[in-house]
């Protein structure tokens, strides 16, 4: 309960910022222009580029610098508050930690077997939802599309705490919403979010945005001669217009695949 009540102010204030910038933004597009491909033009900074290199400095100071500093600090020195020096530096909490302590090589297996099969199993998931809604979204004539896409896009936007929370609230095997649900309406089965399934299918419900953000401008983008040589060759509508979605989606998935593999590896 206190988890929920700290991540609805955060949904809340991500959805009055979506808001704001579709206010501000309105229906004005924007577009580059560009000529010959060649490389960007350096501007001469003179003794202003150390001023440059400053501002990077200090821009990179806080989020990576500083956090990723203390890290090495704390795993080297003896003492995590005690500063880094050669004298002081030390490799015995790693020793402690990969030899010593118990529980590590377990907790190390668990996670690289269970974080690459819920990556593995989690991507292709996420692809085939992702692949399958920019299809509906992109080549059909469904309605309230503009709602659905942008409502496709609000995962992204929405902190993980918020999900996490949201997830176990609906899922949970003894309390969960959706359970309760059922077993009001007395069907036996249960989800378990907790469990391998259920890892998996949050992963790929919930990474599936990613992968319509490739699919769907691939197929927003794809060069209409395609159908119009689909046209004149008279094939049929309904297979005209499978071939040519499968031909522009297995483009589409293969860079969804990638990039939603990535993702999923990185914050398995």
């Amino acid at each position: 309960e206190l988890a929920a009540a700290a991540s609805l102010p955060l949904l809340i204030i991500t959805v009055m910022l979506l808001r704001a910038e579709h206010f501000i933004l309105g229906r004005r597009g924007y577009s580059v222009v560009a000529g010959k491909q060649s490389s960007p033009r350096l501007i001469p900074l003179g003794r202003l580029k150390f001023v440059a290199l400053g501002i990077c400095f200090f821009v990179l100071l806080l989020p990576v610098i500083l956090p990723y500093g203390a890290l090495v600090n704390a795993a080297f020195a003896p003492v995590a508050t005690t500063p880094l020096t050669f004298a002081n530096a030390t490799l015995r909490n790693f020793n402690f930690v990969f030899f010593e302590l118990s529980a590590t090589k377990p907790v190390l297996k668990n996670t690289f077997i269970l974080g690459a099969l819920a990556a593995t199993i989690g991507t292709v998931l996420a692809v085939v939802i992702g692949l399958a809604f920019s299809w509906i979204v992109v080549r059909t004539n469904t309605p309230f599309k503009g709602f659905i896409a942008g409502a496709s896009m609000v995962p992204l936007f929405v902190p993980p705490l918020v999900a996490g929370v949201a997830w176990g609230i609906l899922g949970s095997p003894k309390t969960g919403l959706l359970n309760t649900a059922l077993k009001w309406m007395s069907i036996d089965f249960r989800f378990d979010f907790y469990s391998m399934s259920g890892l998996i299918i949050v992963f790929g419900i919930y990474y599936a945005p990613y992968v319509y953000m490739f699919t769907a401008s691939a197929l927003r983008n794809m060069d209409p001669s395609l159908e119009e040589a689909a046209e004149r060759g008279a094939i049929r509508s309904m297979l005209r217009g499978r071939r040519v979605a499968y031909v522009g989606g297995i483009a589409a998935a293969t860079a969804a695949g990638a990039a939603g593999a990535i993702v999923l590896a990185t914050r398995a």
